[in-house]
């Protein structure tokens, strides 16, 4: 990746951490038994967000407003998620994200959180034009950002 794009990726991922937070979520988080224990929930609760790897949040994501959490706890873990996909596609799969995304409706978010997202989405594009990407993180990109909901005929063409 070039550094011009990695930065404006790096800062995209630290305005993400500026509109939603990176402390920890500062309330309980509810889900079901069958798919994480009280103990589980009560630790992604009390961590501050960039404490928590990606083994914990890919978890979290495959649940997270189904049996774990509501839209208000997904925004909450959303910087952190996707900086770990960001980082390696094999650890939180992009396509699940942009999947969960798409769920939480972000395009309907307020505008600075919806342009916070946005601008995110569209800095990760970027990189695809500069950085070589293995096959199954390239093909993670773009299903998550379709997934997404991203104009995916407008992203090919720029």
């Amino acid at each position: 990746m070039t550094d011009t794009s990695k930065s404006d990726l790096d800062r995209a991922i630290t305005e993400m951490y500026q509109v939603f937070g990176d402390g920890p979520l500062g309330r309980q988080l509810f889900g079901c038994d069958c798919c994480a224990d009280s103990q589980t929930l009560d630790r992604w609760a009390q961590t501050p967000l960039r404490q928590l790897n990606a083994e914990e949040l890919g978890s979290y994501l495959y649940s997270a407003m189904s049996t774990i959490g509501d839209e208000e706890d997904f925004k909450h873990f959303l910087p952190r998620l996707f900086e770990l996909a960001v980082e390696d596609a094999l650890s939180i799969e992009f396509e699940q994200l942009g999947t969960q995304l798409s769920r939480a409706g972000w395009i309907r978010w307020p505008d600075r959180q919806g342009s916070t997202v946005r601008a995110a989405l569209e800095e990760l594009w970027k990189t695809v034009a500069v950085m070589e990407y293995d096959d199954f993180a390239l093909d993670s990109i773009v299903c998550g950002l379709a997934l997404a909901g991203m104009d995916m005929p407008v992203l090919l063409t720029a």
